[in-house]
């Protein structure tokens, strides 16, 4: 896929710049996605159970792959409302996602 660019030029007699900007574009549109714990159980009430959701939420928009417009966290399951970025495919996102939360277990102590 190229990138489109926006190239501006600046004429002085003693100095020319010239300035080219990569523009991503986004094809994507926003998206809706639920994650629920297993036959729906009541996992997320204490806070550290909260706290890898949220890292993970934050991993993934740090790491420039969406962009999350909101999310829900639920006793049993999450609601996320998200859009993914240039060159990103939903599947690869929501691996990432899951793996990132499943892979903070030790961290804080979850059984």
């Amino acid at each position: 896929m190229s990138v489109p660019t926006t190239r501006t030029e600046i004429n002085h007699p003693v100095i020319v710049i010239s300035v080219t900007v990569m523009t991503e574009i986004i094809t994507e549109y926003p998206q809706f996605f639920a994650a629920t714990n297993l036959e729906w159980k009541m996992l997320l009430y204490p806070d550290k159970y909260k706290d890898v959701i949220i890292e993970s939420r934050s991993y993934i928009v740090n790491d420039n792959r969406v962009i999350i417009y909101g999310f829900v966290i639920m006793p049993n399951h999450i609601h996320l409302i998200w859009q993914m970025k240039a060159g990103r495919k939903r599947k690869m996102c929501k691996e990432v996602f899951e793996t990132y939360c499943s892979g903070n277990k030790s961290r804080y102590d979850l059984k």
